[in-house]
């Protein structure tokens, strides 16, 4: 039975663009070879695209070149009641043609692996979705496969101790497997000891980790992660950055104490009423949207009531004042985060 041919309209959605991008290539090269015709593929993007140009243009017949591939990229910044003038077009693809439409979850969507795509668009097209794992330990055969690739090895502990410190982030991971193939030069094992000098870890994910400790009241493993994020020699000011991150997150756990003491659990949306006392900015409607802060926010509510969530702004604001030279003792930018750190987990 000879294979089916595929369909005219694909639609490639989800965070991983490292993925996505893998198979846009595929596309393309099968569909009009690996040439540098500039004329066989068109982009567009949605934050700027006229959606009844897109469609003329996919129902045009090209001049210049026999096969073509129309991209349209940022598809989730048009809004699905805006996407009806292609629904026609992307019906009557010509055989010449292949469209592939381009998309990342939105900060309002509740499923991230639902493509923001009007459902009659999704019936004509070939989906597939690059999300993050629901479990980090899912993403361990991919890296060892990507090491693989590169005509490199390592042990499972070693890709687990690579995935603890930059964080499931497929990303992040292919530009930090990258760096650790150039590192580990004419050698073919990538070791602990590479990973450990080389890998970056992501400040988010990190971040989590730390207040996970500080709710822990764990000062040995909050100070580790300090040191992670704030190397010795940091110059003057490196580490404002940080405080507002564990400020933000601090103040996203007072909105999750709050939500979960009002509804018992926390929930996949906030309220209306919650809503409505809730800062739109930075605020925790936005965090739900997404899987791993979600739980992270849920497990880390436990760890804190909020009148220690009050004493912590306090702390945060004298350690603000600290690092811009308006404490009576003058200390170094991580003496000032390491003091903050062991203040929040003694409280």
């Amino acid at each position: 039975m000879p294979p089916k041919a595929p369909k005219p309209l694909t639609v490639l959605h989800g965070d991983a663009e490292i993925l996505k991008r893998r198979v846009l290539q595929k596309i393309v090269s099968e569909h009009v070879g690996a040439s540098d015709d500039v004329d066989a593929i068109t982009e567009y993007w949605g934050k700027e695209v006229d959606l009844r140009e897109v469609g003329n243009a996919v129902g045009a017949v090209s001049l210049f070149s026999d096969r073509r591939v129309i991209l349209l990229r940022e598809f989730q910044a048009i809004p699905l009641r805006e996407q009806k003038p292609l629904e026609g077009p992307l019906a009557n693809i010509p055989e010449d043609t292949r469209v592939v439409i381009l998309t990342r979850p939105r900060e309002s969507d509740r499923d991230s692996r639902k493509p923001p795509v009007s459902a009659p668009i999704l019936k004509l097209a070939d989906t597939q979705v690059f999300t993050t794992p629901w479990k980090a330990q899912d993403m361990l055969p991919w890296i060892t496969d990507e090491f693989r690739g590169c005509g490199k090895r390592l042990s499972p502990s070693t890709a687990n101790l690579l995935l603890s410190i930059v964080g499931p982030d497929y990303d992040r991971l292919h530009n930090e497997i990258q760096k650790l193939v150039l590192y580990a030069g004419e050698g073919t094992e990538v070791t602990d000891d590479y990973v450990r000098e080389c890998a970056c870890p992501a400040e988010e994910n990190t971040v989590f980790e730390l207040t996970d400790a500080i709710g822990a009241r764990d000062v040995p493993k909050a100070l580790s992660i300090v040191r992670t994020l704030l190397p010795k020699e940091a110059r003057r000011g490196t580490a404002i950055p940080l405080l507002a991150m564990i400020a933000r997150q601090l103040r996203l756990l007072w909105q999750a104490v709050y939500t979960v003491r009002q509804l018992r659990k926390m929930p996949d949306a906030l309220p209306p009423e919650l809503m409505a006392i809730f800062p739109d900015q930075q605020g925790l409607s936005a965090e739900l949207s997404k899987d791993r802060s979600r739980r992270a926010l849920a497990s880390q509510a436990r760890n804190f009531n909020e009148g220690q969530l009050a004493k912590a702004m306090l702390k945060v604001y004298e350690a603000d004042l600290a690092l811009k030279g308006y404490a009576d003792e003058q200390l170094d930018d991580r003496m000032v985060i390491e003091t903050l750190v062991i203040s929040l987990c003694r409280m």
